[in-house]
């Protein structure tokens, strides 16, 4: 048995004298090789403070024009006060933003929600700066509510013009977690136009600084989408937990997922007031959702009013930028993703 333990003691002693070796020579390949990270300071004068950019970046999609969209509605904060440890030996856990029972989404408490999820920015690595935005700002649903739109745990993905739809987003979190049924578009070309030193992004936009399209309403909200390109210009949508989605469906259970499968066509979408845009119907088959019957679906406008509800986020940090050493920007063969100009390190410029 000393023999025994002798050996391990032997072993683990060579294990520790050859680890900060090999840790070193894991944890710092050569960088002309494999790239590096570094952070990002943005420069002053924007919405930064220093590496701090007030906001988490959940989501992140580089735009045609070389731009980072970021952003992250809600953030899964909580209002003040909170319990916490040791103050309260047994703090409760916070129930979020947007508590259904509290009716969160009717009309006279749109500035509260627009203020708790407006969590947008745009960074530029040409020119390093980083701007807040406005947050979609939500639309009516009925007389007395609006639709909840949070981003917060959204579905996005490019369309074939290099458009970004978006797609569902966080409801409530009480009684728990649930997806919103509102899509909207982030029109890069209108970016390009709008000069955000100028802009105060805090309040809602007016129609000339705000570069979000309303595309409608899903039949059954979404949180934490899949959206799937296909090769005829259409997304395909699907997965995340759905919402309460009023009258037309029973009452939702914990975490219960839409078995749908949506689709957008871009080219049938036409922009127009808040109550023209677009829901989507898939085809059956066996009782379950079939990616094949694409001839079948189609965005149609929302037939009715049905309540909404939205969620949350927590502010983050900062940007990481990770440095390639070379090589072309992947596409999927729309004609706005593949532009050769744009190699790594080097936007085009629209």
């Amino acid at each position: 048995m000393n023999v025994r333990r002798i050996g391990i003691s032997t072993l683990l002693a060579v294990i520790t004298a050859l680890a900060p070796a090999a840790w070193a020579q894991t944890s710092s390949p050569d960088p002309s090789i494999y790239g590096k990270w570094e952070t990002v300071i943005p420069e002053k004068g924007g919405g930064a403070i220093g590496r701090v950019l007030g906001m988490q970046s959940v989501h992140a999609v580089l735009l045609p024009s070389g731009k980072v969209l970021l952003a992250s509605g809600s953030s899964w904060r909580n209002l003040a006060p909170i319990q916490f440890y040791p103050k309260d030996p047994n703090p409760e856990a916070g129930k979020g933003l947007f508590n259904k029972d509290e009716e969160p989404f009717l009309n006279q408490k749109l500035k509260t929600y627009y203020e708790l999820v407006n969590n947008a920015g745009i960074y530029d690595p040409e020119t390093n700066t980083f701007y807040r935005i406005p947050h979609p700002v939500p639309v009516p649903d009925g007389v007395l509510h609006f639709a909840p739109n949070d981003l917060f745990c959204t579905g996005h993905m490019h369309l074939p013009n290099g458009n970004v739809l978006f797609a569902g987003g966080t409801q409530y979190y009480s009684p728990f977690r649930t997806g919103n049924r509102s899509t909207y578009i982030f029109d890069w070309r209108k970016e390009l136009t709008i000069k955000w030193p100028d802009v105060d992004w805090r309040e809602i936009p007016s129609s000339d600084h705000n570069p979000w399209i309303f595309s409608g309403f899903m039949p059954r909200g979404r949180w934490y989408a899949t959206l799937v390109p296909l090769l005829d210009g259409r997304l395909s949508v699907f997965g995340g937990y759905v919402g309460f989605d009023g009258p037309d469906y029973p009452e939702m259970y914990m975490f219960e997922m839409n078995s749908r499968i949506d689709f957008f066509d871009p080219a049938a979408f036409q922009p127009g007031p808040a109550s023209v845009g677009m829901e989507i119907s898939g085809r059956q088959k066996n009782g379950s959702q079939s990616l094949f019957h694409l001839d079948q679906s189609r965005f149609q406008g929302p037939t009715g009013s049905r309540k909404g509800v939205p969620g949350a986020l927590r502010p983050g940090q900062q940007i990481r930028r990770f440095q390639a050493v070379s090589g072309e920007l992947p596409h999927a063969g729309w004609p706005h993703l593949s532009d050769p100009r744009r190699r790594l390190g080097k936007p085009a410029h629209v």
